[in-house]
């Protein structure tokens, strides 16, 4: 699947069942990634693949918001954030 035809299913989503609704859904799916996370960290067997599951629901989720909001503060929130993290890094491998 493109990533152009995976848009076009996110955005539809968000119109068929509204904003509300996926607001709440990914409320819903991020308290499962939380708790797909802690059976993770205590070696859960089968937790890997749940983790993986959750991960992709929320990535879905969060796809669903970016394109419902449109909005370009996202994406330069993003880029700031990811340099920041870059930076910290840099420092963090410099020390070490």
């Amino acid at each position: 699947m493109t990533r152009e035809e995976q848009k076009l299913i996110e955005k539809d989503a968000v119109e068929t069942y509204g904003m509300d609704s996926q607001m709440r859904m990914l409320q819903e799916e991020c308290g499962e990634l939380i708790v797909a996370v802690g059976h993770y960290l205590r070696g859960r067997e089968g937790s890997i693949a749940n983790l993986c599951e959750e991960l992709a629901d929320v990535k879905i989720m969060v796809e669903q918001m970016e394109i419902a909001l449109d909005n370009p503060v996202i994406e330069e929130l993003y880029d700031y954030k990811l340099g920041r993290l870059k930076k910290r890094l840099e420092e963090h491998k410099s020390i070490g």
